[in-house]
């Protein structure tokens, strides 16, 4: 989970177009689905990168599609049904184990208004929370789930991990007599490690924390410096990157 930025209300939302839709879900709370609206799911998907809100899975692929959460639960407060400032985008699983759960009682991450780096951290691709709300927080959305959370942040960091000992061999083997084409290809392929963990992309919290804590990574940087492939690209995308950094414990 990482800081989303809350992009404007789309125009259509307007105070008129909210107050008719309040008034139609509270006449039949079970039938008027009144937050299903494109232009909704539209802004909110461009909010998060595509992405759920909580777990960071891409949204919008098979069997994986974006559904409209309401933070503050549109049951208890109805009041807030269409409220923009109140919609996410989430994955089914993710919004199902929140289900009900009472936000204002009991606080949970809302990653539009906090930075889940404050409240979350990692131990084993699991979450664990730092204080009361990343506790609620994990706990209210099940997010460490084996099947269906960790086993794919496991997966997608392993997949680095082996990248990351593949490049530092690769990088050790450029001497200064080394083709140019050889160099450009290992800046391509190490840019390529760290666009992927950039915030647009899928699980960026745990690429990044497995990234950044990993010790080859700095054996990485320090070959690439030694050899003068840590252009200002690269330098730039590790700067953006750590801004997700989670803890580990």
């Amino acid at each position: 989970m990482i800081k989303i930025q809350r992009l404007p209300a789309p125009s259509e939302l307007t105070p008129e177009v909210i107050a008719y839709k309040t008034a139609l879900f509270k006449a039949n709370p079970k039938h008027n689905h009144v937050w299903k609206e494109p232009y909704i799911e539209k802004q909110l998907m461009k909010m998060s990168h595509n992405k759920c809100c909580y777990c960071e899975c891409i949204l919008g692929e098979e069997s994986n599609y974006m559904e409209v959460e309401h933070f503050h639960d549109k049951n208890q407060y109805p009041n807030e049904v269409v409220v923009w400032e109140n919609l996410l985008p989430s994955c089914k699983s993710c919004n199902g184990s929140k289900h009900n759960h009472d936000t204002i009682a009991d606080p949970i991450v809302n990653p539009a208004i906090n930075d889940p780096k404050e409240h979350l951290a990692f131990r084993n691709y699991r979450y664990e929370g730092k204080d009361t709300m990343g506790i609620e927080t994990r706990d209210a959305l099940h997010l460490n789930d084996s099947e269906k959370k960790c086993l794919p942040r496991f997966r997608v960091c392993n997949e680095l991990i082996q990248k990351l000992e593949d490049f530092v061999i690769d990088v050790k083997a450029i001497d200064p007599n080394s083709p140019t084409q050889t160099k450009n290809r290992m800046i391509r392929k190490v840019k390529e490690l760290l666009e992927a963990c950039q915030c647009d992309r899928e699980y960026t919290a745990i690429k990044t924390t497995t990234l950044v804590n990993n010790p080859d990574y700095t054996i990485l940087m320090k070959e690439m410096q030694i050899r003068g492939l840590w252009i200002p690209d690269l330098v730039s995308l590790d700067a953006l990157m750590r801004r997700y950094v989670m803890d580990l414990v």
